[in-house]
This record gives C-alpha cells, structure tokens and sequence, in this order.
C-alpha cells in the first residue's frame, strides 16, 4: 500500500508538470502532500530517474528561465546534470 500511495502521488506530480499547473517546485511539493521537497526529489527520481527539475528541463528547455529553477537550484544547493 505505502509504494501503491508513493505511485499515485507521483502520478499526480506528472501530470502537474506536464500541464504547467505549478508555479513553484516548492509550491507543488506541499499541494502534493509532501511533508519536505527532498521527499518530493526523492520519490520523482525513484520513479523516473531523474529530478523534477531535470525532467522539466528535458521536455521543455524553455523552462530554464521560469523562477522556481533559480528557487531550487539555489535554495536547496541542487546540482542538475
């Protein structure tokens, strides 16, 4: 049941990316139930492999210039690559 929840939660985080219905990484964690954005990174790179800021980036580079990078990349010392 606890991975059945982990599944539908990153299911939902998807599917807020892919329509562009977040205005900040930070924002979508807790909208999510996320009690800590590591939580968030962590159980969307057991899940795809990559962080949420790397998927992004690899389906829509233009996102590169959106606030919530800049928030994640300098608020919690992330390295993308």
């Amino acid at each position: 049941p606890k991975e059945y929840h982990r599944l539908l939660r990153f299911s939902k985080a998807l599917a807020h990316i892919n329509a562009g219905h977040f205005t900040t990484l930070t924002q979508l964690t807790y909208t999510l139930g996320y009690s800590e954005q590591k939580h968030y990174i962590l159980d969307f790179k057991h899940f795809m492999g990559l962080t949420p800021s790397q998927y992004i980036n690899k389906v829509s580079p233009i996102t590169n210039s959106i606030a919530w990078r800049e928030e994640v990349s300098h608020g919690l010392n992330l390295t993308h690559g």
